[in-house]
């Protein structure tokens, strides 16, 4: 929010160009997750990593990095209009079919 409100000068009181600001904002820099941005559809956009735990030299266990997936995105490989139009997740709707 502060980098998009930084972006506008402060003027959060024009909604539409807020929103339209946050949308276009792109955090660098972070630790965890490097870079992170929005979708069209508001959904963040960064790398997640696949870890395995493992016991190390001392017998404790920990999260070893062993896969990056690149600018990962909610809707993976389904359309993305095809998805939003789908209902909520719920106990008797499990989902799109690919």
């Amino acid at each position: 929010m502060a980098e998009a409100l930084n972006k506008i000068d402060g003027k959060a009181e024009n909604r539409d160009l807020f929103i339209e600001s946050v949308l276009k904002t792109e955090l660098t820099g972070l630790a965890a997750r490097q870079t992170v941005r929005l979708d069209d559809y508001g959904n963040p956009i960064y790398d997640v990593y696949i870890r395995q735990v493992r016991k190390n030299k001392d017998g404790q266990y920990w999260n070893v990095p062993i896969a990056r997936l690149s600018e990962c995105v909610t809707v993976l490989e389904y359309d993305p209009v095809a998805y939003m139009k789908q209902p909520p997740y719920s106990r008797t709707f499990q989902g799109i079919k690919a």
